[in-house]
Formats: structure tokens, sequence, C-alpha cells
């Protein structure tokens, strides 16, 4: 566990961060698929031959590296990959949904290689909550995310919650985005109908209305899957949750007459990543985290969290330099989280999981700008 002490004076210090992508060095590891199948064998034996493949493919991947704390916590349940394999293999245009604020933690190269490479479908990715950064970023974003990917059919827009101003990350505070997050959709708000009918015509670009269309919907969880589908049918008919992982079976929704929509479970990749990254991304879920030490380290370099929070060096930090540990803290004495019914000790743990909580949900905005490497 680690305490860093923060120099105030290198830091870069703004409500939205943008962090050099080579900072965590990630790379990504191949995901399962399915092996190849004969019509003329039993499902016995297919299932039984693609148990033996993915337990195959489990031992190579824990095998492969030494230090097995490298490689984040993925998703260890066949039946859950079979669930992305039939999607992929029953959809016509496949929609991968990015979170702009970290986009290529959302885009294995594997996965996008089966689909495009492999099953040759069309791959549309759609970035998601957009009101969460400036427009300039989003634009870098996108011109590099183009240039990257040509074999993408399009890249497009969406949020739930448009905003007209432009972000700006030196205005405003923790108290203030989360005042905007907590506020209802507009009903009928027509620049959500813009982006989700310019999705939906993209999807069915070249294809003909009077044959049945699927289009399947992957992502890692926390994306927005939930959220850009709901808007896609026009009701709320899926249930959205800030749990990483909440939606654990395929989805068949009918979205007009020979039109349909497939919503795919959402899936941890394999993938050399520092857990802490996963974790203010909202990739695990806040009830695995065991320790947030590690995750305010982090986001603490980058985000000045005592002015945002208005926090108060405690007393006995007489060096007079904040840490993760002197962050938790203070912020536990001001929100009263003891651990003994306010006898106890600052509560550091549960101020540690609100402040990542804070940064998942989007109050506090940490973000990844595009790699030099076009």
């Amino acid at each position: 566990m680690s305490n860093i002490h923060i120099d105030l004076s290198k830091r870069k210090c703004k409500l939205i961060s943008t962090i050099p992508y080579d900072i965590d060095k990630s790379t990504i590891l191949h995901h399962p698929v399915r092996p190849i199948w004969n019509s003329e064998d039993s499902k016995d034996f297919h299932e039984k031959k693609e148990q033996l493949y993915f337990q195959e493919w489990q031992n190579k991947v824990q095998n492969q590296y030494t230090n097995i704390d490298s490689i984040i916590p993925f998703e260890n349940n066949i039946d859950v990959w079979r669930q992305l394999w039939r999607t992929i293999e029953q959809s016509d245009t496949i929609i991968l949904v990015i979170d702009i604020r970290n986009p290529l933690l959302h885009m294995s190269p594997s996965l996008i290689n089966n689909i495009i490479d492999f099953h040759k479908k069309r791959l549309i990715g759609v970035i998601t909550k957009i009101d969460l950064v400036s427009k300039n970023y989003y634009n870098q974003w996108l011109y590099y995310l183009k240039k990257k990917y040509p074999s993408f059919y399009a890249f497009l827009p969406f949020t739930k919650q448009p905003i007209d101003e432009d972000i700006d990350g030196g205005i405003g505070g923790v108290s203030s985005r989360q005042k905007r997050l907590k506020k209802k959709p507009v009903k009928n708000d027509s620049r959500v109908e813009n982006m989700i009918k310019n999705i939906i015509e993209t999807c069915l670009e070249g294809y003909s209305l009077n044959s049945k269309l699927i289009i399947g919907c992957v992502g890692l969880p926390n994306a927005g899957k939930s959220s850009l589908l709901n808007s896609i049918i026009g009701e709320k008919v899926l249930s959205v949750s800030r749990t990483a992982g909440h939606t654990k079976h395929i989805q068949h929704i009918n979205l007009h007459d020979n039109i349909y929509v497939m919503d795919c479970p959402g899936l941890v990749f394999p993938m050399l990543q520092p857990r802490y990254i996963l974790e203010l991304c909202g990739i695990i879920p806040i009830a695995q985290i065991r320790e947030t030490l590690t995750a305010i380290d982090f986001l603490a370099s980058y985000v000045e969290l005592e002015r945002l929070y208005n926090l108060k060096l405690p007393e006995w930090h007489d060096e007079g330099l904040w840490s993760s540990l002197a962050i938790c803290e203070s912020f536990a004495e001001k929100k009263s989280y003891f651990t003994s019914k306010g006898h106890g000790a600052p509560d550091i743990h549960r101020a540690g999981l609100e402040i990542i909580r804070d940064c998942v949900d989007g109050a506090i905005c940490l973000c990844f700008h595009p790699p030099n490497n076009l």
C-alpha cells in the first residue's frame, strides 16, 4: 500500500485532468474466441469442446505472466463469454460502447479483430458520456480514433444529458458537477433524439428493411450500454446501475418490425493494467475494492482533491504536504465517517470509496488524452 507525498508545485491540478496514455503502459491480451464448430456434432460435444478450450485459455493467460497481480481480474465464467460469442455471430451490425474518458481501455484489439477480420461484421464505435468532457477533448479523440482505426464503420457520439455550454476544467467543483449529474434527463430532448437517429441510421445503412436485421451491443461494464440502449428503444426497459457488470444475460429487444437489438453483458477482458485504473474507471465494482489509497494516490497526483472537496490538512500532518492518507482522513472527518458511531477513528476506507465513486460517476473527471503515435 503506497502513500506518496504530493508536490503541489508540480502537480497538474484541474477538475478535468488529461493524463498521457503512456503512464499506465497498458497491454491488452487476447480474449477467448469460440472454437470452430461442426453442425453435425451434438450440443454436448460442442459444449465439452468449448469448456476444454476455455480451460486451456485460462491456464495460458495465468501462466504467461509470473506476476499475476499485473493482470486485472477478468471474466472467468464461460457462459458469459458464450453470450459474447452469440451476440457477435448473430448480429449484422455491432456497436462497441466506448467511454470517452479512457477510450483505449474499452477497445480490445483482439475483440476488434475478431469482429471485423474474422466474422466480417460492421463495427460502429459509440462514444459515450461526452457531457463530462470538453468539446476540444472529444474532437482530439475523434480525430485519433478515425486515424488509428480506419476499419471501424463510424465513430458516433452519445450522452443522455447533453449540455449547451462547453466544460471548462478550471471552473466548478465536485458539488456543482454532482448537482448537474443528478438532474433527470430532459424528456424528448432534440439533441439526444438527433444522436440516436444518427446511430440507428448508420446501423441500417445498406440493409433492406424487409429482411431481419440484428444490432448487437457490446462493451465493458459501466461503459454506458444500458443508457444508450434505453435511448435507442425509446423507453426504459433495461436497468441502469453504477455497479460494474450489472447486466448478466443477453437481452433481445424488438426495435421496429424486423429490427432487433441484442444487449450483451458487460465483460472485463484480460489486460495488463494497474488495478487502480480499473477501479477509477468503474470497471471493477466499488464493492470489490479492497484498499483505496493506491487509487487515491494516482488520482491526487493529477487532481487537486483537497481544493475540490475544500479539505483541511489534519493536525497530525506536520510536514505540510498532502498524501492519500491525509486526504481520506480529512474527507472522513468532514463527512463524519467514523469507525464506531462518531467515537472511533476516521473511516479511511469509506472516505476513499466515496472519492473513487465520485470519479466513476464523473463528479471528478479523470481523462486520458490520445497518445502521440499517429
